[in-house]
């Protein structure tokens, strides 16, 4: 009898670290996973991999997801201006109108979506400007995963530099000024020139050399424009 306890124990005890041991494999593989799958996830988002993948490489590795972590832990920290380790709805407030504040900074973006010329991007706006984003996304997401793999981000890069050009090519000033050769056309050299001379603008005006054309000193420019073209 003392026999058969002893070995129905040994079984008992077998089949519970089996089981325990075969859970934690499967939390461990479950944990895995949905890590791969935020990667994966992470990785399909250009404006993220911009900033951090730091070796062009086209994934998150360690180094850069423990950069990008952070990253966010020192936004939060930013944010959470009452120190209970959370974002309530005050806080959120204050980091979307950040988020907003430095969205105004861009010129390009302003005259595109300020729509109401305020200088501001208000609800609707920010709301116009996150549609196109998704149409955008949905026009050059050829192979319909949801994702912009590497070939759609370089049909997208042509297609946005040939609008540009386009663009560019449609304003008689900046055309009598820039197209040397006066073929109709901006050529590679003749857009060199261009982004050069913008260079050298940006460095006149940006006064406080943080590399931007604040509104301060887009109104100290267009004055200097201004000035420039009345003694003519």
């Amino acid at each position: 009898m003392k026999k058969f306890t002893k070995v129905f124990l040994i079984i008992i005890l077998t089949v519970f670290v089996t089981v325990t041991l075969s859970a934690q494999a499967t939390r461990g593989g479950t944990k895995e996973s949905k890590r791969t799958a935020r990667l994966q996830k992470m990785q399909s988002k250009p404006r993220l991999m911009k900033k951090f993948d730091t070796n062009g490489d086209g994934k998150i590795d360690e180094s850069e997801f423990a950069a990008m972590k952070a990253k966010r832990k020192e936004n939060k920290a930013q944010f959470d201006t009452n120190g209970n380790g959370k974002i309530d709805d005050t806080e959120k407030a204050a980091r979307k109108a950040e988020r907003l504040k430095k969205l105004e900074s861009k010129p390009r973006l302003m005259k595109n979506f300020d729509t109401n010329g305020d200088g501001k991007i208000d609800e609707s706006e920010f709301a116009a400007m996150k549609a196109k984003r998704k149409e955008n996304k949905a026009k050059f997401d050829t192979n319909g995963d949801g994702k912009i793999d590497e070939n759609e981000k370089t049909a997208r890069k042509t297609e946005k530099i040939a609008e540009r050009i386009k663009k560019m090519e449609s304003n008689p000033k900046l055309m009598a000024k820039f197209d040397l050769n006066k073929d109709g056309k901006l050529d590679e050299n003749e857009i060199s020139q261009m982004k050069a001379k913008r260079k050298d603008n940006r460095a006149k005006f940006d006064t406080n050399g943080d590399g931007k054309i604040d509104s301060a000193e887009r109104e100290a420019r267009k004055a200097s424009r201004k000035a420039a073209k009345e003694s003519k």
